[in-house]
């Protein structure tokens, strides 16, 4: 298996809360804490048939997506923060 990362350890972890949130609140059938960390590993193969792997290839990509643009954001107020800071001369920025 490939190794997991910081974003994919913390999307696993909130999807096996998702899935004690839906076993209390009676959506789901009551399953051990190792059977909601698998499903959680594999998300894109959730559900049964080929409509459900479809599904969950869509969340993978919208996932990477998401996570894509979060290190971009992140970039941007570190530079702003640097700016502020008088860290980044005016030829290092984008100066307009």
């Amino acid at each position: 298996m490939a190794s997991i990362n910081k974003a994919d350890k913390e999307v696993t972890d909130l999807l096996t809360k998702l899935y004690s949130l839906q076993e209390e609140t009676g959506a789901k059938p009551k399953s051990s804490a190792a059977d909601k960390a698998e499903r959680a590993k594999n998300v894109s193969t959730m559900g049964k048939g080929k409509k459900a792997k479809e599904r969950g290839s869509r969340f993978l990509e919208l996932k990477s997506s998401i996570v894509d643009k979060l290190k971009v954001v992140h970039g941007l107020l570190q530079e702003q923060a640097d700016r502020e800071a008088g860290r980044v001369r005016v030829a290092e920025g984008n100066n307009p």
